[in-house]
């Protein structure tokens, strides 16, 4: 049996993934029927199948069958081809690396707030004084509201202090 290096193998997948056809595939990398049937065989890349001329793809996450296409997988940038997990698991797997990865996630965050507002300081502050404007008397009215609000609470708190 020949040994294929990791690469070729991938390609070869790719090839019959695009084509599905054995003969070319065969024909076209030179190797027998067995080691292309194993390589079929043995790929995340080809979990294909057809089923009433719909194409279906194995969750390589969930092991389910699901039509291939793009309300059930996420397609990847830059080429025709699409993530090997499909939506659910990929969506189930960002909230996990969330959860986990908070703290740092929640600084990154605050860099790239701190440094897209030192870069923009003047359109902000345009924005800012435009929205002012058109906006006055609701803001205005807003912050007498908070105001006599927060002198009820603090009312409160000294008379039940007493």
């Amino acid at each position: 049996m020949e040994d294929i290096s990791n690469y070729k193998r991938r390609i070869i997948e790719h090839y019959y993934n695009d084509t599905w056809s054995i003969w070319w595939t065969r024909k076209k990398y030179n190797i027998s029927y067995k080691l292309l049937y194993k390589i079929i065989n043995n790929s995340r890349i080809i979990s294909f199948k057809i089923i009433d001329w719909v194409r279906y793809k194995k969750c390589c996450s969930c092991k389910t069958l699901l039509p291939y296409d793009d309300t059930n997988f996420y397609r990847r940038k830059w080429t025709k081809y699409y993530y090997s997990s499909c939506k659910t698991c990929m969506w189930l797997l960002s909230k996990a690396y969330k959860i986990i990865n908070k703290d740092k996630l929640s600084i990154r965050n605050k860099e790239n707030a701190w440094s897209y507002y030192n870069n923009n300081k003047t359109t902000i502050r345009k924005q800012k004084k435009e929205y002012y404007i058109i906006n006055r008397s609701t803001i205005l009215n807003n912050k007498k509201i908070s105001y006599i609000i927060s002198k009820i609470k603090t009312i409160r708190n000294f008379l039940r202090k007493l």
